[in-house]
């Protein structure tokens, strides 16, 4: 591969597309909604804080005003956002409003170890019966757990990850695009990017599962027989949300934990 950064610039791009739309969707509130004008003076926007402060969390009024912010900036105004009497109702709304965040708790690294563990062990067992299926599927489970445990994937975006949008990037991790997401309202695509890691590593996780499987194309992960024929289509998202909870089944896990909790971007 000759740039090993080139796909930054599709993930940097696909950012600045996000954080633009949530800007125009903000823009739009305040105009229709909120009755405002552009350019808007820092009385409008304090009375459209106002006016929202009690039905708006305080962090989408933020984004609100980072939109605000945004505009007048790039048409060549002052911005208003920084006057104080902007500055101050926002600090009084967050004092009156500010709702406790409710947090689940993220799954402890000695249960992540515990589960590894239970992998392993499953799979000496098979390779010491020479249990083909049983191989594949601990390599497939393992890596549906590492995906989504790092990355905090729902069930029906595990299901549309595929190899044929796929690559490594040595060194670094690995790269998908995601043709639908939740998220995506206009269907354009996001680019998902899984760090390699020294230790629980998903990335070596997926290349295990590949070398088994000798998958090269389609679907990343598929059904698999009691002989070890693997299929031809992905796994539906009914049938991967099993899979994690079978993967904690012989592991105790707090009740407020959740399978988005285990998200560790920030360990890259």
């Amino acid at each position: 591969m000759s740039d090993n950064g080139s796909f930054e610039k599709y993930l940097n791009a696909s950012q600045r597309l996000n954080t633009k739309r949530s800007y125009a969707g903000g823009l739009k509130h305040f105009e229709v909604m909120g009755d405002g004008f552009l350019p808007a003076t820092p009385t409008n926007i304090a009375e459209y804080l106002a006016q929202f402060a009690e039905t708006l969390s305080i962090a989408t009024l933020s984004l609100r005003l980072a939109a605000l912010a945004d505009w007048h900036v790039e048409h060549g105004f002052a911005d208003p956002t920084k006057d104080n009497l902007v500055r101050q109702v926002f600090r009084g709304i967050k004092a009156m409003h500010q709702r406790p965040q409710k947090r689940v708790q993220a799954l402890a690294f000695e249960t992540l170890e515990q589960v590894v563990a239970s992998f392993e062990t499953s799979m000496k067992l098979a390779l010491a019966r020479r249990d083909l299926s049983t191989q594949l599927r601990n390599a497939r489970d393992k890596a549906i757990f590492f995906v989504g445990f790092w990355k905090g994937l729902r069930s029906d975006e595990l299901a549309r990850l595929s190899l044929d949008n796929f690559r490594v990037v040595p060194g670094e991790g690995m790269v998908f695009f995601l043709p639908i997401t939740k998220t995506d309202r206009r269907n354009e695509g996001s680019y998902l990017r899984v760090p390699a890691l020294s230790k629980f590593c998903p990335v070596e996780a997926v290349e295990q599962w590949l070398a088994l499987s000798e998958l090269s194309s389609g679907p990343l992960f598929r059904s698999i027989d009691r002989w070890g024929n693997i299929g031809g289509r992905g796994l539906s998202h009914y049938s991967l949300a099993p899979i994690m909870r079978s993967s904690l089944a012989n592991v105790r896990i707090p009740a407020n934990v959740t399978g988005h909790s285990g998200e560790r971007d920030r360990c890259a």
